[in-house]
């Protein structure tokens, strides 16, 4: 019985990590290196490190694809594309993003109704969302940059 409930809790554990690290802002990674997007994010479909000025770490699953590019001063770049069925479920993603975009403390621009661009000292982020026709799906996208 106690092992039982061990077993559960630890795969309750890495159920929840998982549910963290999909829920985690990608603009949060910049400024941090490779190796802590790879503790947040878990392990990377690919990691390029071919270049030595120039790092990327890619993940893709079904319904989302993200990238992260950096170097020895840490990440500098992070896009991230994600999929929906659903219209309103699309929505619900893009303004719980917009939201936690203001908590963190960035300031707000609007260029279109499903576009915006956010903005901190070090950070410049763009979040937008569209029909793709061509998949029939709604896709949210968000790339974050170090900014000067």
């Amino acid at each position: 019985m106690k092992r039982l409930l061990f077993q559960t809790a630890i795969i309750f554990l890495f159920a929840f990590s998982a549910i963290i690290a999909q829920t985690q802002p990608i603009y949060k990674m910049i400024g941090k290196n490779c190796s802590e997007v790879k503790k947040v994010y878990g392990k990377p479909k690919k990691h390029d490190s071919s270049n030595k000025l120039m790092e990327c770490v890619f993940y893709k699953n079904k319904l989302s694809r993200m990238v992260f590019v950096g170097n020895e001063s840490g990440v500098y770049q992070a896009e991230m594309n994600k999929s929906f069925s659903s219209k309103k479920k699309a929505e619900n993603f893009f303004e719980e993003y917009l939201i936690n975009c203001e908590k963190d403390g960035f300031k707000k621009d609007s260029v279109d109704v499903y576009e915006y661009d956010f903005k901190k000292p070090g950070t410049s982020v763009n979040i937008n969302m569209f029909h793709n026709k061509i998949k029939k799906k709604y896709e949210v996208g968000v790339k974050a940059r170090r900014s000067s």
